[in-house]
């Protein structure tokens, strides 16, 4: 019975998202942490911080994203909620970035991988593979970030979620581009391509079409000509992902 308040506070909470009144939404997820406490109710507690830490995030409210997201992690390890610590340190590995700690992300994505096995929550640690892959290519450690682009990949085609698989795919391009591995960066963006047609996800297939005319442009990272200049390939793919902008109205990308 003191499970319900907790939850009933949290989707109250939820329920104001749809009128943007964020002093409401942080009292009903204060509300929800002060009854998890009272009770003792170590996973609702881990859960309500989670929530909350979402919409710092949500707010660009970078420092205090972390500051509760480290919470949740921290209730949620002490109480081994398994699952909670995943998507907390999850949370937290896609993060830190943005404050340029990739090695904090890295810490984060490793621990999230354990806990997802302990968890045997499949997506979560396909999703922490995915974050520790992004730190390491942020740390320059490429072929440390390939193997976790590739375990993530399996991971994500065990559980049917093709929309990571084709992150992953990208990424892998990313870094093979990085490396000058032209053939494998162009095989994985095509292979994007053709997974996020499938899905619906038009803008993931632009920008993987403005990275295969990057390829065709002719150029490495030494700014000299290879042997993949292709111009009318340049031009192709670039019209193709303008017609995707176009559509979308994101005058950014266009």
């Amino acid at each position: 019975p003191t499970i319900k308040p907790v939850d009933s506070y949290i989707q109250k909470a939820q329920k104001f998202y749809a009128t943007g009144n964020v002093d409401s939404i942080m009292h009903y997820y204060q509300a929800a942490q002060s009854v998890a406490k009272k009770h003792h109710l170590d996973k609702e507690l881990s859960d309500a911080y989670y929530e909350e830490a979402k919409l710092y995030t949500r707010m660009n409210n970078i420092d205090s994203s972390i500051v509760i997201f480290t919470k949740a992690a921290n209730v949620a390890r002490a109480s081994q909620y398994w699952i909670g610590l995943n998507k907390a340190l999850g949370q937290l590995a896609s993060i830190y970035p943005l404050s340029g700690k990739n090695t904090e992300a890295l810490q984060c994505s490793k621990e999230a991988i354990e806990a997802g096995r302990k968890a045997k929550y499949i997506r979560g640690i396909a999703i922490a593979h995915l974050q520790a892959g992004n730190a390491l290519q942020y740390l320059a450690r490429n072929e440390e970030s390939l193997q976790n682009y590739q375990e993530a990949s399996k991971y994500f085609d065990s559980c049917g979620y093709k929309s990571g698989t084709a992150s992953c795919w990208i990424n892998m391009a990313g870094v093979y581009y990085t490396i000058e591995n032209f053939d494998l960066a162009l095989e994985y963006n095509r292979k994007a391509i053709t997974l996020h047609k499938e899905l619906g996800n038009i803008s993931e297939v632009a920008n993987a079409m403005q990275n295969i005319a990057a390829i065709y442009s002719g150029y490495n990272r030494q700014n000299t000509i290879t042997k993949y200049y292709h111009r009318d390939s340049v031009y192709f793919y670039y019209k193709e992902a303008n017609k995707i902008y176009e559509q979308l109205k994101d005058s950014f990308n266009l």
